[in-house]
């Protein structure tokens, strides 16, 4: 049980304005957008930038004439056809590519599985991983029962439906629709870096309205007919260099989001590719092919030859070019590339030992003080994913004697300080290390500082009697109660997580929805405080945090942390408020808890419910990591949540707030309801001209205002659903507002 990604529930709404007028121009979308009470006081501009720029082929795309269109609503019904082989029938699965793309705009999950990575549920166990049919593939799987008649050979037509995918023998395949050919080689000429063949597919059906209506010749074939390349997942021109265009690819990916220069993002590339191709000789040398998963840009996934490797090196070794690698930006990009291929840390960090020991043979880093620093660092990082902390801490001091002032070593022994509670060395560190430092660290040192210093300016004396000023004495040294400390604590297991986790904890800032558009900065910030939990708690970053970082650690917070580890997320409720302390009830085991200033993410009105984990620290309780707000509808969906055992993704996205949208898909939850008579043909023309059209003229038929609410006719009433009160309110000043409109009855019901 979990509700979608927030912005994937703004994509669906968005979408289904779409289906229901068809492809729109920028303004007008923005119009109807203002229409649909689940997004009023969003910024529009802001989501429809997000939906531009998401890569998601099903999601609400812009079209080149710049008209918005719905392509899963285009492509629901249409038949893509595929001539079987006996291979695919007797191992029941069928490549994506090339026939069956234009499925996936709307099929979201369908069944697959990569060579060597299985994922979801498949019928794949008995295919030997090394299937020349299978290799590097996607693919659907087939049902058990083929229709009557089908053999290798036949054409298969595969048809998606709101019931489900129906599968039909096709006797014979339809020619495609005239100028469809020219169509597509106009359209991936007009965009050389590629476009989504699913995307491609679906821009040709908007086109083309009668494309995959009655089984036509396959998707493949049209590719073959315009002469194009199909290129995993994308379409390209005939004369594109494969290779040039997945590093290039690779690099403008870095380049936008780690915002370095061109030149800095290819050499990062470089560095990552020898690293990853490095893991296999070292999972070979370790007999561990099965830690090795990769998936490396513009290069094959084999170990090359002794001449290649010495290209490699040559070209990292070149003038400039590990220089590169020093700017601000290029080394956070090297940390967390080299673990994005889901390689095990230890083969990663193995292979990043063995790159940077041979760069060190091809290069005079006694000449060059900013190289040298810079091997140092990604030894000590390799180190420290080994768990040898001490030995990576000798490492980032020797790169600090070499290099003084660069940003990452600084920042990276800002974090050694921070975790023993040094708090005056750990903040010049971070200050030092500039835009190098991670935000977070930077942020819990200047929250513990502010706890430390009070209300005693810099200048004064310092409270300790040295008649010393205060910065020049105990300013970042004071002792610290272990309440105090607690929250310090906490966060340093969530600067882990970012320096060792960057690509999960991004992946459940995306599943909560804290990446939304036009969230208010409050709400933005609760939930990207709850998927950082979910990856310190759920994730098993805390546990790991303690094993490799915990004798860093006062022996009262290592203490304390044990103590945490038995205290897991329940629901809450606020029974009574007090100056400076909360009590709330666990709703589910009526225990209570005085908890000491919760902080502002939590409801301090008797009554109101969260859900997250209070935890003791010194004699009190305290709220660790945030509480996400529950309202009274959701009360039954969050204690079902208590006991199920879900993924750390799965709960992100289980708790994903839509502010000011639906809400959650909760059993039990309350809507209001409402019957009016109102001349028909004067609520049609309002229905039309300010909401959206009804789908049809039949008596009954349901019109569906985006998920919140739903007018239609029973007789001479005209009957209104809404998921609440406010969104009633002003579905009713709309439609009382109508001449001869009257309100015969206004209630509500549960489900």
């Amino acid at each position: 049980m979990h509700a979608e990604p927030a912005l994937a529930h703004v994509a669906r709404i968005v979408g289904d304005v779409l289906a229901e007028r068809g492809p729109l121009t920028h303004s007008a979308l923005l119009a109807a957008m203002r229409r649909v009470p689940q997004l009023q006081g969003f910024d529009h501009e802001a989501i429809l930038d997000a939906l531009t720029h998401a890569g998601v082929v099903d999601w609400p795309q812009r079209l080149p004439d710049g008209r918005w269109v719905d392509l899963w609503s285009t492509m629901v019904d249409r038949v893509v056809t595929h001539r079987l082989t006996a291979w695919e029938i007797d191992h029941g699965v069928v490549p994506v590519e090339p026939d069956l793309v234009p499925m996936l705009l709307i099929v979201n999950q369908v069944p697959y599985f990569r060579t060597g990575e299985p994922m979801g549920d498949h019928r794949l166990t008995d295919v030997p991983l090394d299937s020349p049919e299978l290799v590097g593939a996607v693919v659907v799987t087939l049902p058990d029962n083929l229709p009557d008649g089908v053999g290798p050979g036949d054409r298969i037509g595969f048809q998606v439906t709101g019931a489900g995918v129906v599968l039909s023998k096709v006797a014979r395949a339809q020619r495609w629709p005239d100028g469809v050919v020219e169509a597509l080689v106009t359209l991936v000429d007009d965009h050389p870096e590629g476009l989504p063949a699913p995307q491609v597919a679906g821009m040709l059906c908007v086109q083309f309205p009668e494309l995959f209506r009655r089984g036509q010749r396959p998707f493949g074939e049209l590719v073959a007919a315009a002469g194009v390349v199909l290129h995993d997942g994308y379409l390209l021109p005939a004369d594109t260099d494969l290779d040039m265009w997945a590093t290039e690819q690779a690099a403008h990916a870095i380049a936008v989001r780690y915002e370095v220069d061109s030149t800095t993002a290819v050499t990062v590339l470089l560095l990552v590719i020898v690293v990853r191709l490095q893991i296999l000789a070292v999972a070979d040398r370790l007999e561990d092919v099965q830690g090795a998963l990769l998936d490396i840009p513009g290069a094959e996934e084999t170990v090359p030859n002794d001449v290649e490797i010495e290209d490699l090196y040559q070209s990292l070794t070149d003038a400039g070019a590990l220089a590169a690698l020093t700017v601000p930006g290029a080394a956070h990009a090297v940390r967390d590339m080299c673990l994005m291929d889901g390689s095990s840390r230890q083969l990663v960090a193995a292979a990043l030992l063995d790159v940077t020991a041979a760069v060190a043979t091809r290069y005079d880093v006694d000449a060059d003080p900013a190289a040298h620093a810079l091997l140092l660092w990604l030894q000590a990082l390799a180190q420290e994913w080994l768990g040898q902390v001490d030995e990576a801490e000798r490492l980032l001091l020797a790169a600090r004697e070499t290099a003084p002032s660069w940003g990452p070593v600084l920042a990276d022994l800002a974090r050694w300080e921070c975790d023993r509670g040094h708090l005056g060395p750990a903040k010049d560190l971070a200050r030092r290390a500039g835009l190098a430092a991670l935000p977070e660290l930077v942020s819990v040192l200047d929250q513990a500082s502010a706890l430390a210093v009070r209300d005693l300016g810099r200048n004064r004396l310092c409270w300790c009697g040295s008649r010393r000023k205060y910065k020049a004495c105990h300013f970042g040294r004071e002792e610290l109660s272990l309440a105090d400390r607690s929250v310090w604590l906490y966060s340093k297991a969530v600067i882990y997580a970012w320096t060792h986790y960057h690509p999960m904890l991004d992946d459940l800032v995306e599943a909560i929805g804290a990446d939304l558009p036009g969230h208010d900065p409050t709400v933005a910030a609760v939930l990207s405080m709850t998927a950082e939990d979910i990856a310190v708690v759920e994730g098993g970053v805390f546990d790991e945090f303690l094993r490799v970082r915990g004798h860093l650690l006062p022996d009262d917070e290592q203490e304390l942390a044990g103590v945490w580890l038995g205290h897991g997320r329940c629901l809450w409720e606020v029974v009574s408020v007090g100056p400076g302390r909360v009590t709330m009830r666990d709703v589910r085991t009526g225990e209570k808890r005085e908890v000491h200033s919760p902080g502002d993410h939590t409801q301090d009105e008797v009554g109101a419910m969260a859900y997250g984990r209070v935890l003791p620290v010194g004699g009190t309780w305290r709220v660790i990591g945030g509480l996400r707000p529950v309202l009274d509808e959701e009360r039954e969906y969050f204690l079902d949540l208590v006991d199920e055992d879900l993924s750390p993704e799965q709960l992100a996205q289980a708790m994903a707030v839509d502010v000011d949208l639906s809400g959650l898909d909760t059993p039990g939850q309350t809507h209001a309801d409402a019957v009016l008579t109102v001349p028909r043909d004067k609520a049609r023309r309002l229905l039309n001209r300010d909401w959206m059209p009804m789908a049809d003229e039949q008596v009954g038929t349901i019109w569906c205002n985006g998920d919140e609410t739903w007018v239609y006719f029973e007789g001479r009433n005209l009957c209104v659903h809404a998921d609440n009160d406010e969104t009633m309110d002003s579905a009713l000043d709309d439609l009382l507002a109508l001449p001869g409109a009257v309100l015969v009855h206004r209630g509500h019901h549960v489900d």
